[in-house]
């Protein structure tokens, strides 16, 4: 048994090493090859993709599984040796199904297609960028072929990426996601950015990333740091880890550029030395992955306490062009919601819609609905519906992305699904590290980096994307709607009310008096019914706030909200959120009220359309369907 396991070890190592010499070629290829080189590195890529998928699905390696499952059977589920074993024996069923030749074609063909994408994008000439589109497309058809599926033939694309999930997972989170945050970019306050509109130098921009980078977490020497067109990460070890960004003539998108490589970096840097040059030593998925790009970029980089730390720094590296503009209006300004046209310089409330609708681009492509020559204007039409932008040439439309030159379908919908976890997991480090705000303060972060590393990064892929999300936050699955951390930076003066409603677009709280007399601004406030014009917003810090928006769960209205339809509570609406939230606190509280003790409930909510009678019918007959009465 432990001569099949060592061997299975040096096959799988020989493995990596071919892998990862792959990596060092297409890094090479994006960062510094001159642009003449492409075809002569493409077949170096094939050919090197080819010998590793050969040694990978060559019988003597399943035979070697086959021999170690007793052995698999008798350890512990949690140790590296069944965990690499379990892992390689579905790596290589799955591998076993795509013939040697396809797989050297796709990478041959991603290789080509992304030198033609990157002279396609400078002309904006997507008509030489189409027939290296189509032949991807191709391939990758010929690619699910080799698959079977139940709900749509882009789900075996979808697994590369998010193993074990489906598209209509996907499609079913996204169906909650994207109404909400359309609704927050429609109602979004207008923040004036003008001051990054203008020339930043590029060398002071490297400079400034450089220094955050070594504040993060990474071990000197164990990371550089290089421009390219299209930023993105790769490490050929642990100790081995390649950063991109790019800096632009005017804004500092790099600064949130770097911050977002850096969180994939930290993940390889993180995980565990005696996982290397084995199929465990990767993320479980690019969604959990991606979550940790955006926790980096945005739950740490645009935060309050983080630049409490940073501004000053920043205003002395660029004092012409930030040395008037305060910290409070540079947080405005990076954390806007701002309709735009380029994915990977949107902020963190437009940046899912911008993913949701490549998503729903691809899945059309691979069902058989949208024709590959149709994308230029699909994405326009799309733009328009998602975000109200108009699309002024492919260059910032469908040629912006290098994912489907390089053939990478099946890779954007990991961005939004990283966001919706980056905050389950958030809720959980706060938990863990109470004072989390104060070291950011304090410019220290390797105590964050540390306990992620420990508790994620170092596991690699020895648990499939549900267990490893479980044992972090003690649920398996990726909720959109798990009760949202957010951080808001208010005046002192500022009242919850107008917090929520300016601030956070959840407009369900009404403001109908401002005397607390007529309850419309009723809110709850770690389960308890509050009224928010009577709150200073810094007095809900850290509480769970819950507002009408937030009391329907998987698109199932609340008990309250349902009882309030059926006997007719609604009234003109405008005091209904309040009295909702009112009844539910109620409930929670009085499993069974009689009618003296609803109306004593709603002393403090005006309904002024006097409709008291269906409002107290309404909680009546809730709190009957609660107790099984109704």
């Amino acid at each position: 048994m432990e001569s099949d396991l060592r061997r299975l070890r040096e096959r799988l190592a020989e493995i990596f090493d071919l892998q990862r010499t792959g990596a060092v070629l297409a890094w090479d290829q994006r960062v510094s090859m001159p642009s003449g080189g492409g075809p002569a590195r493409a077949e170096a890529l094939a050919t090197i993709g080819r010998l590793a998928h050969e040694k990978f699905v060559h019988e003597e390696l399943g035979a070697l599984l086959e021999r170690l499952r007793p052995y698999e059977e008798s350890l512990e589920y949690d140790s590296d040796d069944a965990s690499l074993i379990r892992v390689t024996r579905r790596d290589w069923e799955k591998a076993c199904r795509v013939p040697a030749e396809l797989r050297a074609d796709m990478l041959r063909a991603g290789a080509i297609g992304h030198q033609i994408w990157v002279e396609a994008r400078a002309t904006n000439d997507f008509a030489t960028f189409l027939p290296a589109l189509e032949t991807n497309l191709e391939l990758k058809k010929r690619y699910i072929d080799c698959f079977e599926w139940d709900d749509s033939p882009y789900t075996p694309l979808l697994d590369d990426f998010e193993p074990f999930m489906t598209t209509t997972e996907v499609a079913e989170i996204f169906d909650t996601v994207r109404p909400v945050l359309s609704e927050l970019v429609r109602d979004a306050p207008e923040i004036d950015a003008s001051f990054f509109d203008v020339h930043f130098d590029a060398d002071r921009q490297r400079e400034f990333a450089e220094r955050l980078i070594e504040t993060l977490g990474f071990e000197r020497g164990s990371w550089r740091l290089d421009p390219t067109v299209h930023p993105f990460c790769t490490s050929f070890s642990n100790r081995d880890v390649r950063l991109t960004t790019r800096y632009l003539d005017q804004g500092l998108d790099s600064v949130w550029s770097t911050m977002h490589e850096s969180g994939h970096g930290l993940y390889a840097h993180g995980i565990a030395a005696s996982l290397e040059r084995t199929p465990l030593a990767f993320s479980p998925s690019l969604g959990l992955n991606e979550s940790q790009s955006r926790t980096w970029e945005n739950l740490v980089g645009r935060s309050r306490p983080f630049w409490e730390h940073w501004y000053e720094s920043l205003q002395e590296t660029f004092p012409e062009q930030l040395g008037y503009v305060s910290l409070e209006s540079f947080l405005a300004a990076v954390n806007r919601a701002e309709p735009g046209l380029i994915r990977v310089e949107a902020d963190e409330t437009t940046y899912s819609l911008h993913v949701i609708l490549r998503f729903d681009l691809e899945r059309r492509l691979f069902e058989g609905k949208l024709e590959a020559k149709d994308l230029p204007e699909a994405w326009r039409e799309a733009m328009h519906e998602y975000l109200g932008v108009e699309v002024p040439d492919d260059t910032r439309g469908v040629l912006q992305d290098t994912h489907w030159s390089g053939g990478a379908f099946g890779y954007f919908p990991t961005y939004a699904l990283g966001n919706v976890i980056s905050l389950q997991i958030w809720a959980t480090v706060r938990e863990a590290i109470p004072d989390v705000d104060g070291e950011m303060r304090a410019g220290e972060l390797n105590g964050l980096s540390t306990w992620l590393t420990e508790n994620l990064y170092s596991l690699g892929r020895k648990f499939t994307p549900k267990e490893t999300i479980e044992r972090l936050t003690g649920s398996p699955t990726i909720d959109p709607q798990p009760g949202e951390p957010r951080t808001l930076d208010v005046e002192a003066r500022t009242l919850l009310v107008h917090a929520l409603r300016d601030g956070l677009g959840l407009t369900g709280a009404h403001i109908g008096c401002d005397t607390s007399q007529c309850g419309a601004c009723t809110i709850l406030l770690d389960g308890r019914a509050v009224k928010s014009c009577t709150l200073l917003a810094v007095q809900a810090e850290g509480a769970e706030v819950t507002t009408i928006e937030g009391l329907a769960r998987d698109g199932e209205l609340h008990p309250v909200q349902r009882a309030f339809i059926e006997h007719h509570g609604l009234q003109c609406g405008f005091c209904t959120p309040g009295m909702i939230l009112t009844a539910v606190d109620l409930l929670e509280r009085h499993s069974d009220p009689d009618d003296e003790t609803i109306r004593r409930s709603l002393r403090g909510n005006l309904c002024r359309c006097t409709g008291y009678h269906g409002i107290v019918e309404a909680i009546r007959a809730a709190a009957g369907e609660r107790n099984g009465t109704s």
